[in-house]
Order: structure tokens, then sequence, then C-alpha cells
């Protein structure tokens, strides 16, 4: 854990009523303040119960998404329901708990890469821009992947 994090304590979580948020971010589209509004880490059920809700749907949501977590059933629904996926960590996580293993150092991504004569950082943001998603990577020094 970082230093000064606060961590994950049931305590420190403050309920949230998506209705009403969403309701909220309808009133700032409805008035100009917002150009379009989305969400952030909805699963197929978050995001169905919003939409059955929402007078205005989600123009995007913005979830994990690389090749070692596809997103397949989620980026299917939203397809069919007209809300973009915007895929954050196109390079996966290094050092999550939940991943098996470091993205970049998939056999498969590496081979590809080679073969293409690409690193494996370009082979796994040109699969995201191919599934249609929009990508935001990061990287966590200066000099980047």
């Amino acid at each position: 854990m970082k230093k000064g994090s606060i961590g994950f304590n049931h305590e420190n979580l403050v309920p949230t009523n998506i209705p009403e948020t969403w309701k909220a971010m309808e009133t700032l589209y409805d008035s100009g303040k917002a150009r379009a509004i989305g969400v952030s880490n909805f699963s197929t059920k978050k995001l169905s119960d919003l939409l059955e809700i929402a007078r205005i749907p989600p123009a995007v949501n913005q979830v994990e998404c690389h090749p070692s977590w596809h997103q397949a059933k989620l980026r299917d629904f939203c397809k069919t329901k007209g809300v973009h996926l915007s895929g954050y960590s196109p390079l996966g996580s290094p050092g999550s708990t939940w991943l098996k293993g470091d993205v970049l150092q998939n056999p498969i991504l590496i081979a590809t890469a080679e073969k293409l004569g690409k690193t494996p950082a370009q082979v796994a943001l040109r699969w995201g821009l191919q599934m249609g998603h929009s990508i935001l990577p990061k990287s966590k020094t200066a000099k980047g992947v």
C-alpha cells in the first residue's frame, strides 16, 4: 500500500445513488455544460440497469481493456446499445493482482511484434484500435514503453 493511502475499508465507501447522479448528468447535458456524458467501470449489469432509467444513454463506458483482458461480453453489449467502449491501460497494469503475467510479455504479442517489426506495446495499442475502442495509454516513466 502506498504511503498516505487510506486503504480499502468498508467505512471509507460512500454509497452512490446512480439514478440521481445520472439525472444530474443529464441536466448538465441539457444545459449545454457537457457535450457528452458517460460512465467508467460499469459492468454489463450496471450498464443495463442504467439504460433502463436513462433518458440520455451514456456515450461511453471507460474500462480497463487490453489483449489479456478482452472484455468481450461487455464490448458486445456496449456495441448493441450504442455505447462506445474506451479502454484504459491498453498496455496492461503490471503488478496487478488479477492478471497473470505482464501483458507486454505475452508470447503471442511478442511473436506478432517481431513478425511485424513493431514493439509489443505497438501491437497491444493496435489491437485496441482494431477492436473499435478508443485507447488511453499512459506510462509511469518519462521514457514510456
